[in-house]
């Protein structure tokens, strides 16, 4: 990535609030999100209901 985006978002105005550190770490690409989603579709919504 070459560029990154961070907003910062705070109390309503006239609220005093103190800001003491922040940090900033890489997150791995999730490449296998949507099968891995699908897969516990398939276990768990589509799946035999016993009453």
């Amino acid at each position: 990535y070459t560029s990154a985006t961070l907003s910062v978002q705070g109390p309503a105005a006239g609220v005093s609030y103190y800001f003491d550190d922040a940090s900033l770490v890489e997150i791995p690409e999730y490449t296998t999100w949507e099968a891995d989603a699908n897969a516990l579709i398939e276990a768990h919504r589509k799946n035999n209901i016993r009453f």
